[in-house]
Parts: structure tokens; sequence; C-alpha cells
């Protein structure tokens, strides 16, 4: 059996998994009716820790010092999965910032809203 790999990645940075506290409670579950592939991520909120919340706050710090959206413009939010270092999989969504909660200085909770599946061969 050929070894999967998981990437996640925030802001087009690739995560440490842990940085995801609750990672292990994502499921990804992908529908093949009629030749059409839709996929929904079966969670509803990202809590994230360290290198994830960083990447967050400087997006926040960046709409309060007017370079960037800030809040006002979602995270891109990706999972790869990949075997063998072929692609099989690449979902993307985005993290919705008007809902984030920041629940100590590392640590925060955010919204994930679904876009589209990418790939799938």
């Amino acid at each position: 059996m050929q070894k999967q790999v998981v990437t996640f990645t925030l802001n087009n940075q690739i995560l440490n998994p842990a940085d995801i506290a609750n990672w292990q409670e994502i499921q990804l579950v992908a529908n093949f009716d009629n030749d059409d592939v839709q996929a929904t991520l079966d969670i509803d909120n990202l809590d994230l820790v360290n290198g994830a919340a960083a990447i967050v706050q400087e997006v926040v710090n960046e709409g309060k010092n007017g370079t960037g959206a800030g809040v006002f413009q979602g995270v891109e939010f990706t999972i790869a999965i990949s075997t063998q270092g072929t692609s099989r999989l690449e979902y993307q969504a985005y993290l919705d910032l008007t809902q984030l909660r920041f629940t100590a200085p590392n640590q925060c909770t955010v919204k994930v809203a679904a876009m589209d599946i990418q790939s799938l061969r």
C-alpha cells in the first residue's frame, strides 16, 4: 500500500499539522455522483496555534496598518493529498477572518468557508 501524505497550507505557507490543534477532526468527503466530483470539508472551525496563528495575526496586522485587506479578505487554506509525490487531490477553502476569535496570544479559532476541489486524478 502506498503512503499518502497530507499537506496543509495557509496563505501559501506550508503548515506543521500540529499548528492546527484540531487537524485530526478534519474530514474531506468526496462525492462522485453523475461524473461530477463534489467535495466538502466536514469541519466548521479550525483551532490554529503557533505558526498558523501567527500567519493569521500577520494578515490582521496588515489590515490595521493599511498594507493589506486584513479581516475583510479570506485567507486561502489548502489541503493537498499526494501519494509518492503525485498529487491526487487538492481542496481549497478560505478562512473567514470576520469570524476570527483569538483565545490566547498564539491561539485562535476561525471559521472555514468552502471553495472547491481543484484536482482529482
